[in-house]
């Protein structure tokens, strides 16, 4: 409770458009040594999924931002 996982991306200009496939992978340990259970739950910005967004060029401050649930 109370805890943030911040996953922030960091570009280097090429001057090529390129496509991010970037990812996030959690590695947990043996079943038998489990304490305590941990539940996920996927985070969705519509804009994002969708691609309704771009970063513009020299742009060092860009964000996008999602929350869970998804706000209605």
């Amino acid at each position: 409770a109370g805890s943030k996982l911040v996953f922030q991306m960091h570009y280097t200009p090429i001057g090529v458009e390129q496509q991010d496939r970037s990812k996030v992978g959690l590695i947990f340990t043996d079943e038998s040594k489990v304490t305590h259970q941990v539940v996920t739950a996927q985070v969705i910005n519509e804009d994002f999924v969708r691609r309704r967004f771009s970063i513009d060029a020299h742009d060092d401050n860009f964000k996008i931002e999602a929350t869970s649930p998804p706000s209605t």
